[in-house]
């Protein structure tokens, strides 16, 4: 099943949202690499308290933009967020990747 490409949340509480992100973004990513118009590799610093509220952000971007896919990667590089939506929210993880740079 298809999940809607919508969040749930309203304006202000999408907002606070999103600004989570951008600071926790901004302090724990190393680098972005796009893999793709539906995926996005972060390499993350090794900050288990930067990881810890990752988890609990996605956690919450999960029950609101059910689209979104998160995962923790551990490798030989290091930890790494994977963030990956269907072809039709691919405007949508664009935005999220700048907010690193944002």
């Amino acid at each position: 099943m298809d999940e809607p490409i919508a969040c749930s949340l309203d304006a202000d509480g999408a907002r606070s949202q999103l600004d989570e992100w951008h600071a926790v973004l901004r302090a724990a990513v190393v680098s972005t690499e796009r893999e793709g118009p539906t995926l996005v590799r972060m390499r993350l610093r090794a900050d288990a308290e930067a990881v810890a509220r990752i988890l609990a952000l996605a956690e919450r971007e999960v029950a609101c933009c059910p689209f979104f896919r998160f995962a923790i990667e551990i490798d030989a590089n290091g930890l790494a967020l994977t963030v990956a939506v269907p072809p039709d929210a691919a405007e949508v993880l664009v935005a999220f990747a700048a907010l690193v740079t944002a």
